[in-house]
C-alpha cells in the first residue's frame, strides 16, 4: 500500500510524497485512510486541514471520528477549513465542521474570533440538523460569554469609579477564575468602595491565588475594606490567613474584629472536618493540628476580652 511505503519515512519527507497522502485517502483500505490522517495531523498547516476536512466526508465512521480529532489537534490553523465545512453538502462535513468549531472556541476562549466566525456560525443556527445548529449555538454562546467578559475586564480601568464597580460586580457574579488577576489589581484602587468590592467578588470566587493580597487588604487603611478582607479569608478557609486572622482580632473596627473572629471559626470547623493528612509512614503532618489549637486559644481569649468589655459597660 501507498501509506505504509511512507510510514517508514521521517514526517518531514511528506511534503515531497507528490501528493502520495491525499491518494492514500482515497484507499480502499480504511486502516490505511486513518495512517494517512495521522500523518496530515502530525504534519500540519493548511493544506493538511484542508485534506482532513474532506476526509470528514469519508464512508467510515472510524475514519471521519479520525479526522475531527485530528483537525481539533491543530486548532485555530483550521478555522478556515471548518467555517468552509459548515456550507458543505454533506451532512458529516457541517456536523464535524461544527462541533470542531465550537471545541476550538472552549479551548481557546481568549482569542479574537472575528465577523467572518461570527457569520458562519450565525448561518449554521439556520442548519437543517438540529446537530449542526446546537453546536453552532454554543460556539456562539462561548463567543458572546468571552466578549462581555473582556470587556468587563477592560472596564476595570474605566476612570469612572461607578463603571469599575459595576464590573467588579459583574464579575464577581460570573465567577469566572481568569478575572482573579484583574481583581487583585483592583484591590490597590484609589476608592475604597472599589476595593472593597474587589475583595467580596474574591470571597465569592474563592480561588487561593488571592490568598496574600486578601490578607494584606486587612492592613487596609479603610476599615470597611479591611471587615471585608476577613470575610473573604473566612470564605475561602485556608488556615494560612490563620496569622493574618489572629491580628485583625486587635483591629480598632469592632466590626473588624468580629468578622475576624467569624473567620477563624470557619477556618478551624473546615480545618476539623478534613481527614487528617498523614506522611507515608503513618506519622501526622507537623504544624497542621498547632494551627487548629492556635486558633482555639485566640478565639477563647478573644471571647472572654470581648464579655469582660461587656460586662464593665453595663455596669
Amino acid at each position: 500500500m501507498m501509506v505504509e511505503g511512507m510510514q517508514g519515512k521521517p514526517s518531514g519527507d511528506y511534503g515531497n510524497e507528490g501528493g502520495g497522502l491525499e491518494h492514500a485517502l482515497e484507499s480502499g483500505d480504511m486502516n490505511a485512510r486513518i495512517k494517512a490522517v495521522k500523518a496530515l495531523e502530525k504534519k500540519g498547516g493548511r493544506r493538511s486541514a484542508r485534506l482532513l476536512a474532506e476526509a470528514l466526508k469519508d464512508e467510515s465512521y472510524e475514519v471521519r471520528e479520525a479526522a475531527y480529532h485530528a483537525i481539533c489537534r491543530l486548532g485555530y490553523e483550521a478555522m478556515p477549513e471548518m467555517m468552509q465545512a459548515l456550507k458543505d453538502e454533506s451532512f458529516y462535513a457541517r456536523m464535524y465542521g461544527a462541533l470542531a468549531i465550537s471545541d476550538m472556541v472552549v479551548r481557546e476562549p481568549d482569542k479574537n474570533y472575528g465577523d467572518d466566525v461570527i457569520d458562519a456560525l450565525t448561518q449554521a443556527l439556520l442548519d437543517k440538523s438540529i446537530y449542526v445548529r446546537r453546536s453552532a449555538y454554543d460556539a456562539l454562546k462561548v463567543i458572546e460569554y468571552n466578549r462581555v467578559f473582556k470587556s468587563l475586564i477592560a472596564s476595570l480601568e474605566s476612570p469612572d469609579a461607578v463603571v469599575r464597580l459595576d464590573s467588579i460586580m459583574a464579575l464577581g457574579r460570573i465567577g469566572d477564575r481568569r478575572a482573579v488577576k484583574a481583581l487583585i489589581r483592583a484591590l490597590g484602587d484609589v476608592d475604597a468602595s472599589v476595593r472593597k468590592c474587589a475583595i467580596v467578588a474574591l470571597g465569592r470566587i474563592g480561588d487561593k491565588k488571592a490568598l496574600n493580597p486578601l490578607i494584606g487588604a486587612l492592613n487596609d487603611p479603610d476599615g470597611g475594606v479591611r471587615k471585608e478582607a476577613a470575610k473573604a479569608l473566612g470564605s475561602i478557609g485556608s488556615p494560612k490567613a490563620a496569622s493574618g486572622l489572629i491580628q485583625a482580632l486587635k483591629d480598632e473596627e469592632p466590626s473588624v474584629r468580629d468578622a475576624a473572629q467569624e473567620a477563624l471559626s470557619h477556618i478551624k470547623k473546615s480545618m476539623a472536618a478534613r481527614p487528617s493528612p498523614t506522611l507515608k509512614r503513618g506519622g501526622r503532618r507537623p504544624g497542621m493540628p498547632g494551627i487548629c489549637v492556635a486558633i482555639e486559644e485566640t478565639l477563647s481569649e478573644y471571647s472572654k476580652e470581648r464579655q469582660a468589655n461587656l460586662s464593665s459597660f453595663n455596669i
